[in-house]
């Protein structure tokens, strides 16, 4: 268990909205960190009035952010980042042409496959040896 102030400099997102704040955290080992605040967040507008569709933490942590329990010393490194699509703007999309392609869209008369080097197919004659994964004597 240590006590960690946050700011900026530690902040993923370089935030300073919990500048100053300390927070009690413990590392649980395996990776695990607990004791960062998380918050509701609206998963269609970003807002904090959902009251619990979504909770994400109310701040990350930078990798190479120091912290220390007074025995060990600890440097933060995520494990896995979670990523989120921005809603788009659809006036955005208002000046996009399709009409300029560097490359053109192949179809049936510019495409060929060459099959002459592909053996034949080979005829089946046996019962298959598995249905549904299970061996084919167990499922009669």
């Amino acid at each position: 268990i240590m006590n960690y102030t946050h700011s900026t400099a530690n902040d993923r997102a370089g935030d300073s909205t919990h500048d100053g704040q300390v927070y009690r955290l413990e590392y649980a080992g395996g990776g695990d960190l607990h004791g960062i605040p998380f918050a509701p967040v609206d998963c269609d507008l970003n807002t904090e009035d959902c009251s619990g569709k979504r909770w994400y933490p109310v701040f990350n942590l930078k990798d190479g952010t120091p912290l220390s329990d007074g025995t060990h010393n600890y440097v933060v490194k995520a494990r896995d980042i979670e990523r989120s699509m921005k809603v788009l703007d659809a006036s955005a999309c208002s000046n996009l042409t399709f009409d300029e392609l560097s490359q053109p869209v192949p179809d049936s008369s510019t495409v060929s496959v060459d099959l002459s080097g592909m053996p034949a197919m080979p005829a089946v004659t046996d019962a298959p040896a598995f249905v549904d994964g299970e061996p084919a004597s167990t499922t009669n």
